[in-house]
């Protein structure tokens, strides 16, 4: 075998091990999260609690309304699988509104039970999704005074000052945590928040399932472009 072809089937060798690997995203750090420390202050405890969000799978709803006394509305569900490296979100009108579907690699969406899936490479949408696969702010929390307001055997209830959802994030306000200590999980959380001067808000997150699986929706086909945008997305080239 001559020189050139020698190098030939190196190259291929080579390009086929690192194509391989960018399918298969091996896991490459990420790790536990962090155990909540109960003798911190507050802010840290409800921080260190947000931030168990960056690591389990789960699953939360958002719940907003315009009067603390009632009409709450559902506007957004969402299943977070850090394992696998996939979400599923509904919105206001669940599966009959706006369903995203996203892997590390693109984001579908399709409109209504009966819509056809469509596909964007936008990084900001595809797995991990930081703005809603996260849906806190575990800094704001940690930099913003807060207190004690309850506590017994298997929950600390924590207010702060702050306002730390992202969504409406240019908003301010106050919050209270619900936090289960066996867990150390943010079960349920309140936020009153100010859009403008002028208007107070309302809005609920819930834990709802503290383990799981998402899997790709059943009608959803194998597209090309999400091949190509999985062979560009890994951990030897990430575009």
């Amino acid at each position: 075998m001559n020189r050139r072809r020698i190098t030939l089937v190196s190259v291929i060798v080579v390009l086929g091990i690192v194509a391989s690997i960018q399918l298969a995203d091996p896991q490459i750090g990420g790790g536990s999260p962090p155990a909540v420390d109960y003798s911190a202050p507050p802010s840290q405890i409800a921080a260190e609690a947000a931030a168990q969000f960056d690591y389990i799978d789960y699953a939360y709803r958002l719940d907003f309304s315009r009067n603390r006394s009632g009409d709450w509305h559902r506007i957004r569900t969402m299943e977070v699988d850090h394992s696998d490296k996939e979400y599923y979100k509904t919105g206001i009108l669940g599966s009959e509104g706006v369903v995203m579907y996203g892997n590390d690699a693109v984001t579908f969406v399709k409109v209504g039970a009966t819509g056809r899936w469509g596909i964007t490479p936008t990084r900001e949408t595809a797995f991990p999704a930081p703005t809603i696969s996260q849906p806190f702010k575990a800094g704001t929390i940690r930099n913003s005074p807060a207190t004690v307001i309850s506590e017994n055997s298997t929950t600390i209830v924590i207010r702060s000052s702050s306002y730390p959802l992202k969504l409406a994030d240019y908003s301010t306000g106050s919050s209270i945590f619900y936090i289960d200590t066996q867990s150390d999980l943010i079960q349920q959380a309140r936020f009153t928040y100010h859009p403008s001067n002028n208007e107070t808000l309302y809005m609920n997150f819930v834990l709802t399932e503290r383990s799981v699986d998402v899997h790709r929706p059943d009608d959803l086909p194998f597209s090309p472009r999400e091949l190509l945008w999985n062979l560009l997305r890994g951990p030897i080239v990430d575009i």
